[in-house]
């Protein structure tokens, strides 16, 4: 699990996805004059040099996700506004070099007037320290440099009992994908007011259906689900053809910016032969 360096897939398909719902999650949040917190289980190092070598080659995998994206931003739908702004904010000469990571994300959307607060979890020493010393200086965001699943938990419930608990593993090894359910468990019997959002790949492994099962299992009634597929699924092999989004208790108004923005985003990554994407969406 140490040797994951998410530096190599930032800005991804996945990362797009993710990345995008949960900062207009943010947005929604930041409607209400009240102060929220933010947990991060798997910061990763908060942004990425998207020029930088890394063990001798470059990042590539964005070109096909954040890339596409920079590229036709201008016909976005509304339902991208907060995401764009935040790109064209880290990349202000017009190109595209920097990704900003979640923590990177809520940290631009946390409000100078408000006591937002932030608390990332990071377990790899390269990118905990390189985390920790982008937000040196920020008394409002909180780093540890620790495992997510055990450390995060212990922080709850925080001062603010309002916020958004933002769940992003790697899923390298089998561990993370047996370790979700009873987290998300824990996080609403310690922070039951949380917006709680689930990220998983969809992959040809037979953990990903078993995950997919366990989580309906814990489902509220309340709650989205979205699934983005940019490839048809491989008929053997292991590579990611797509990812899922599992938001419970989710803020008014993301499932319809979901549904204005997903069917662009999907013409905009997929091949032909890729699935139609899907939303579920349950409400009380």
């Amino acid at each position: 699990m140490l040797a994951y360096r998410h530096a190599f897939h930032a800005g991804n398909p996945g990362d797009l996805l993710k990345h995008w719902v949960f900062s207009e999650a943010l947005a929604l949040l930041n409607q209400k004059e009240k102060p929220w917190c933010a947990f991060d289980t798997h910061a990763g190092a908060g942004v990425y040099a998207l020029t930088q070598r890394i063990g001798g080659r470059l990042p590539e995998e964005w070109r096909d996700g954040v890339g596409r994206f920079w590229a036709a931003q201008a016909e976005a739908p509304a339902a991208f506004a907060t995401f764009r702004s935040i790109l064209n904010a880290f990349n202000p000469d017009g190109t595209m070099t920097v990704y900003p990571g979640s923590p990177a994300i809520a940290r631009f959307l946390m409000r100078a007037d408000l006591p937002d607060r932030l608390y990332c979890f990071e377990r790899h020493p390269t990118d905990g320290e390189a985390l920790r010393q982008l937000f040196a200086r920020d008394p409002r965001v909180s780093v540890t440099l620790a495992d997510g699943w055990q450390a995060a938990v212990k922080r709850m419930p925080p001062p603010v009992r309002r916020g958004i608990v933002f769940v992003d593993p790697s899923y390298e090894g089998a561990k993370d994908y047996g370790a979700v359910v009873p987290f998300v468990r824990e996080v609403r019997r310690r922070f039951p007011q949380a917006v709680v959002m689930v990220w998983y790949p969809l992959l040809k492994r037979y953990e990903v259906p078993i995950l997919v099962r366990r989580l309906r299992n814990v489902l509220p009634e309340d709650h989205l689900w979205v699934e983005l597929a940019v490839t048809a699924p491989p008929k053997s092999g292991w590579g990611m053809y797509g990812s899922g989004l599992v938001v419970l208790q989710p803020p008014y108004g993301l499932h319809e910016r979901l549904q204005e923005g997903l069917t662009w985003l999907h013409g905009l990554l997929a091949q032909p032969n890729a699935p139609e994407p899907r939303v579920e969406s349950r409400t009380r």
